[in-house]
């Protein structure tokens, strides 16, 4: 895989104004600046985020999109 900070700059640069997202996992500890070394972006966003990064970034996405409700999402509880 290109080096994630690529991945992460392609993200910012061709995604939509309006789509919120967020880098997790480890590439979210390195540009931290924590001592890892990712091999893979991991993405949060809502629905329409995740269907909009799937169809920009088709040429290079491991796994299709699969969304599901966060935990707590309609009216249910979260665990603490």
């Amino acid at each position: 895989m290109a080096d994630y900070r690529d991945a992460v700059c392609r993200l910012a640069d061709e995604l939509p104004a309006g789509v919120t997202w967020a880098v997790t996992g480890s590439a979210n500890l390195a540009l931290r600046g924590e001592d890892v070394e990712p091999d893979d972006v991991d993405v949060l966003c809502d629905e329409t985020g995740a269907y909009t990064i799937e169809a920009a970034f088709s040429d290079c996405a491991v796994v299709l999109v699969s969304y599901r409700e966060p935990r707590g999402a309609n009216g249910g509880s979260a665990s603490n």
